[in-house]
Order: structure tokens, then C-alpha cells, then sequence
């Protein structure tokens, strides 16, 4: 028996963290809250109704320490309305942004970061065609980071394969972890591996 098919938006990356921005937009379109969960410790996460079968979440994940919103459901057009209700009230780094962060960081401590908003705020797949050429972009600047001299950058870019979920990266991982000459890099990369093997199991 196969499992109902879920569609998701993209994940739009709050400038800053708190609750309160998703409860306003909540509250202004009437969506219900429906539970929460996590904290102390652990990725959090808020959840509303948008309606029977869509809801709008809320979550602070606590491996990038970045803040974020989504809609899940089981048709996507509910889920591609409500995120254009959501788009312009919410203060979200937009793509673009995104990718213009990594270019910009002056440290690897900016770096690791921008890396994480840019894997969580990336196009569902490589292959979203309404955006030309902009998820390219999103896998070159990740192929690019691999190659960093700081170890740091480099695992965090591994790590970010994972938010991104694209099949394509798993060849970069793979890459990363047979030739980079720090073991916690490759360590990383191997962990990495498995979530995919994992992904690949349930797609």
C-alpha cells in the first residue's frame, strides 16, 4: 500500500527567529493552531490549520539555529495559495538573498551559516523550471563549498546536502567523502550518505 503523496512548499528562512511573526500571519488569515512540539533542547516546531488537509508550520531548527515556515498538504494548489497568502507577510530571505549571502560572507563562521539558510531556503527540486537558471545557482554554490579551504565551511556544506535533499548532491557527498584529507569532513559526508540511503528507501 502506498502512503498518500504530500506536497510541500518551499521552506521560506525568517530573518529572525520567534514564534510571534507565524502566530500574527495565523491569526490575520484565521488559521487555527493545532499543536506544538519539541524545544528544550530539540527543533521545534508550531503547526496550524490552514484547512482540512493543509497546514502552515512554524520551526526553529536546532542544528542551523535558523527559523523557518512551510505548508504541507495533500493537493498542491491549497499549498501554493496559502504560501502566496504567506509570502508577503512574513519577513523572509528570498532566494536570491540566499545566494547572495554565501557570496558575500568574510568569515567561515558566516559562511557555515549562509550555507545552512541557503540548503533550507532552496528550490524543492534542482529541476523547479519557473525558476531558470536560480536552482543551478543553489547547487553550484554548495559544489563550491565542498572545495573551501576551511574544514568548518566544507562540513557545513556537506551538511546542508541533507536540508536540499537532491539526488543529484549525493555525487558530491560521495566525492567529499573519499577524498577530503580531514576525517571529521568525511565522517560527516559518510553520516550524510545514510540519510540518503534512508531518503532513497521511502521516495
Amino acid at each position: 500500500m502506498h502512503s498518500a503523496e504530500v506536497f510541500r512548499s518551499i521552506r521560506l528562512v525568517l530573518r529572525q527567529r520567534g514564534e510571534q511573526q507565524a502566530d500574527a500571519v495565523a491569526a490575520e488569515l484565521s488559521w487555527a493552531r493545532s499543536a506544538a512540539r519539541g524545544g528544550d533542547g530539540e527543533t521545534y516546531e508550531a503547526i496550524w490549520a490552514v484547512d482540512g488537509n493543509t497546514t502552515f508550520r512554524y520551526v526553529e531548527d536546532v542544528t542551523s539555529g535558523e527559523a523557518l515556515c512551510q505548508l504541507l498538504g495533500s493537493a498542491r494548489e491549497p499549498v501554493a495559495e496559502a504560501l502566496r497568502q504567506i509570502e508577503s507577510r512574513l519577513d523572509a530571505w528570498t532566494q536570491r538573498e540566499l545566494l547572495e549571502a554565501v557570496k558575500a560572507a568574510s568569515t567561515p563562521y558566516e559562511m557555515v551559516q549562509a550555507l545552512f539558510r541557503l540548503s533550507l531556503g532552496a528550490p524543492i527540486t534542482l529541476d523547479d523550471t519557473h525558476l531558470g537558471t536560480l536552482s543551478l545557482r543553489f547547487g553550484a554554490a554548495i559544489d563550491e563549498a565542498v572545495r573551501h579551504e576551511h574544514p568548518m565551511v566544507r562540513a557545513a556544506a556537506v551538511r546542508a546536502t541533507a536540508y536540499m535533499e537532491w539526488p543529484v548532491l549525493r555525487l558530491i557527498v560521495q566525492e567529499v567523502a573519499e577524498r577530503d584529507s580531514d576525517s571529521r569532513v568525511a565522517k560527516e559526508a559518510n553520516l550524510v550518505l545514510q540519510a540518503f540511503d534512508l531518503l532513497d528507501r521511502h521516495r
